[in-house]
């Protein structure tokens, strides 16, 4: 009597378990934008970068891709910043995300936001000539914007007191022509923060 008890009850926890793991199944695969919520909610942002990457891969929507983009800077990984901001940057469909967060922004447009923390994060893995070449490309040699990625890499590598990469990056703010007095302003600001260092 006692093993029927015993044997009932191991095969009640098994079928629980069970149910449990198809339940978990179910929702990582078929709704992982809710899992997504979750694990942001528990400030787990890698983990949510993966199910807002499945839902990306489902939908192909632009705004999927951008909350991968978020989660892959707030998870701090800069593999993850490379790989998803670069795929939105990439991205056909991006001006209609860039035009609604830039309402809820103010200082910065979206797409310097997530080119700057795109450049750093290639430095950050080691590549800071692409990272260099990324942000000068972004930047073009007639403007110098606020918030914009060359000045977001010469603050990065300024607090990182990197000589080196404030010669280099020096050498390219010197090609830059601005027809603007205040992002001349600007670039003057960051020459002074780069030769700080050197």
């Amino acid at each position: 009597m006692k093993n029927l008890i015993v044997r009932t009850a191991v095969k009640t926890a098994l079928i629980i378990l069970g149910v449990l793991v198809v339940a978990f199944g179910v929702f990582s695969f078929g709704f992982p934008q809710h899992m997504a919520t979750f694990a942001e909610n528990t400030g787990n942002y890698s983990l949510a970068l993966r199910y807002a990457s499945l839902r990306y891969y489902y939908t192909g929507d632009v705004h999927d891709l951008a909350r991968c983009v978020d989660d892959a800077i707030l998870s701090k990984n800069p593999d993850f910043i490379v790989e998803y901001g670069g795929q939105f940057l990439a991205h056909q469909g991006k001006e209609d995300v860039i035009a609604e967060r830039n309402e809820n922004l103010s200082g910065i447009s979206y797409d310097y936001f997530v080119e700057g923390k795109v450049v750093v994060a290639y430095y950050d893995i080691g590549n800071f000539s692409n990272a260099l070449e990324l942000a000068y490309d972004f930047n073009g040699a007639q403007s110098f914007a606020y918030g914009n990625a060359l000045m977001t890499l010469s603050v990065h590598v300024a607090d990182k007191s990197d000589g080196g990469a404030a010669v280099r990056i020096l050498e390219i703010l010197e090609l830059l022509t601005p027809s603007q007095p205040e992002e001349q302003q600007y670039l003057e600001q960051v020459k002074s923060l780069l030769g700080a260092i050197v």
